[in-house]
């Protein structure tokens, strides 16, 4: 029997989201700096998994501004979601925080950034 040379990656499950508005007709600014933080986003994700220890399993979520949290953070698909970027909107992020004091396994952090 030949030896493998097994790499270990290590898997982080991302949650991203964001208000994409992927099913709207028309473009506004804020959807467009939305779209261009995601592509970034997605471009850096990219970059960090060259390595060969390293995998970022992107769950991408489309949040309006009517989503509620307990539609995503309650599905089945989000078990196991190690970390968070998002969401848009103040009410959102109260709601996310009411679930963190549950479950104390995601890396959550908010920053309040207003664009003038």
């Amino acid at each position: 029997l030949s030896e493998f040379n097994v790499v270990r990656r290590d898997t982080i499950r991302l949650a991203i989201m964001l208000p994409l508005q992927a099913s709207a007709t028309q473009r506004t600014p804020s959807m467009e700096r939305f779209l261009d933080f995601y592509i970034g986003s997605i471009l850096a994700i990219y970059e960090a998994q060259q390595s060969d220890s390293l995998y970022i399993d992107v769950q991408t979520y489309d949040v309006g501004k009517q989503t509620t949290m307990q539609s995503i953070v309650g599905s089945e698909k989000w078990n196991g979601v190690d970390a968070i970027i998002g969401p848009a909107y103040r009410q959102q992020i109260s709601q996310l925080l009411n679930f963190e004091n549950i479950n104390d396994n995601i890396g959550f952090t908010y920053v309040n950034i207003e664009i003038k």
